[in-house]
């Protein structure tokens, strides 16, 4: 089998008293990887790690895999790969890396990223981390202080960037109602 693009990957431990390690993998070309290493206390009796390669025909028809993933992976883990093994599955932007959808966000409205967080639990994960928000924030600030970023690991790079966002819509509001133009919009 020659080398495939991974479309996903995650590890995990066994639930206790085990403490086997695993490995699940997904290739573009949606073959599955199941890899195990056996993790023995007894220096006399080690192992070699395993590896399983399943076609995504074989995986859906694999129920005993199945269920070792979803015992020490999860079911969240399990739906997942299903759904991209499937011969009805087509790429969506959840299964794209990390960093992509990083990349993606850093050209979204606020709002936007907002509505990508509530489509799935690992959106959430990714368009609520500080690191998106301490970009977002450098690039519509320019340069930050020290003070800032001392109140950024105190409330968080999401929280400060709202905040500072509302705050300047309520100056750019006060100034429409005071004089009738705005003079600048810092964010509109």
């Amino acid at each position: 089998m020659t080398e495939s693009r991974v479309v996903f990957k995650k590890e995990g431990v066994a639930p206790p008293p085990s403490k086997d390690f695993y490995q699940l993998t997904v290739q573009a070309d949606r073959h599955v990887i199941w890899r195990s290493w056996s993790i023995n206390l007894r220096i006399s009796d080690s192992r070699s790690p395993a590896q399983s390669i399943f076609s995504s025909e074989e995986f859906i028809e694999k129920k005993s895999l199945q269920t070792e993933i979803a015992r020490v992976l999860g079911c969240d883990t399990l739906e997942q790969v299903l759904n991209i093994v499937s011969p009805a599955s087509s790429y969506s932007l959840e299964d794209l890396p990390e960093d992509v959808i990083r990349k993606i966000c850093l050209n979204l409205e606020p709002e936007s990223i907002g509505r990508l967080a509530q489509t799935s639990k690992r959106l959430r994960a990714v368009c609520y981390t500080d690191e998106l928000w301490s970009i977002l924030f450098k690039k519509s600030n320019g340069s930050v202080e020290k003070d800032i970023e001392s109140a950024a690991e105190v409330v968080g790079w999401r929280t400060l960037f709202m905040s500072s966002t509302l705050q300047c819509k309520r100056f750019n509001n006060k100034i429409d109602k005071s004089s009738g133009t705005k003079p600048w919009v810092l964010f509109s």
